[in-house]
Order: C-alpha cells, then structure tokens, then sequence
C-alpha cells in the first residue's frame, strides 16, 4: 500500500513539474483550422498554410481578412497593459505588403485603438513563412469592456497570408 502511495505521489508531482515547466499558453490563439470549421470566408485558404490546413490570404482584390472581435474582460481577467502579438507571414514575392491589424473598439464600436504588424519593415524572404511580433502598450484605453479586434490587411499588389496569430497580455 505504502508503495502504491509514493508512485502516486511521485507521478503527480512529475506531473506538476512538467505541467509548469511547458511555455505559457497565449491568452488568444488564431491557428485559423477551428474558424474554418464554423464559417466560411473567402480569405480562409488551405493551398498555404504555416500549421495546420488553414491560413487567412489577403490580397488586392480582397483585402481585408475575417476579423476576430471579443471584449478584453471575455479573454483576460485584468485589464492589461500591452498587447504582445505575433503571427506568421508569407509572400510570394516583394510586391507583398500586408498588415496584421490590432484595434480595440468601445463599448459603441467605437474606434479608440489602432497598431498594426507591417510586413515590408519585417524583411520577409519571398517564398519563405517568417514570423514577425509586436508589443502595443494600450495602457491608456485599458477599459476591460473594449472589443480587440485582429484582422488582416493587405496594401500591396501581390497576395499575403497569414497565420497562427498568438496574443497575450500583460
């Protein structure tokens, strides 16, 4: 019984070491797979992607991507500071130029936030998925009831896609 004891006791603190040990889980993810499972948009793809079969594709036709809209006090329970968000990118060639977008509406979708991830200033290889990242210090317009909202954006003459968007706040 003693030993049956103590292998349980060494398992769950195995467990508790390898549980604290990983990296820590982003407060949003956008691997773009599960969205593509509930709705259908015309930038969602699958002839690219970095991870997984789905990735968002903006270009000059159509170029805003699906947008990913929730109030902060829905994903964090502060109110955070700044806003660290990265995503994988890639271009066919250097006429590629897009935007990952971070925006935080109001409580009347009012826009009192705008940053945005640009691509050209990233050194993107053609050909090549490259991940790019940004800390945005939203300290000022921290209200836990305003709306972030994460889209892609494409200002350029070629395609550009996007994705595995992770955000995490502090």
């Amino acid at each position: 019984m003693k030993s049956v004891i103590k292998q349980s006791l060494c398992a769950s603190i195995i467990f508790l070491i390898c549980s604290c040990s990983g990296s820590k889980t982003p407060d949003v993810l956008l691997s773009y797979d599960e969205v593509a499972g509930f709705m259908q948009h015309p930038t969602l793809v699958t002839n690219q992607s970095h991870s997984g079969k789905t990735s968002v594709c903006v270009s000059p036709e159509q170029i805003y991507g699906i947008c990913f809209k929730k109030q902060l006090n829905a994903i964090s329970n502060f109110s955070p500071n700044k806003v660290i968000i990265s995503v994988w990118v890639y271009t066919e060639n250097n006429q590629s130029e897009g935007n990952l977008v971070v925006a935080l509406d109001d409580a009347s979708d009012k826009n009192v936030y705008w940053n945005a991830l640009y691509s050209k200033s990233a050194n993107i290889e053609p050909g090549k998925w490259t991940k790019i990242s940004s800390t945005m210090d939203i300290k000022k317009v921290n209200n836990p009831s305003n709306k972030i909202v994460i889209y892609a954006l494409n200002n350029g003459k070629s395609k550009i896609w996007f994705d595995d968007v992770t955000v995490d706040f502090e």
